[in-house]
């Protein structure tokens, strides 16, 4: 069975690099609620710039 072709999205995450929010080297945890995923632009420019990268939660199901 041929491989179905990759979608935009899907070929982006799979060259998108992960980024601990709080570093593992500092004693942050290596799991997926530390982690974002960027491309690797952006990864270095974090890095390199001193950028911090943060989530902000929202929640979508909450009562008006």
């Amino acid at each position: 069975m041929p491989a179905l072709p990759l979608t935009t999205a899907e070929r982006r995450a799979l060259r998108a690099d992960a980024h601990h929010l709080d570093p593992w080297h500092a004693g942050g945890p290596t799991d997926l609620a530390n982690a974002v995923l960027l491309c690797s632009h952006h990864h270095h420019r974090i890095h390199d710039t001193g950028y911090r990268a943060a989530f902000t939660y929202v929640d979508q199901f909450a009562d008006d």
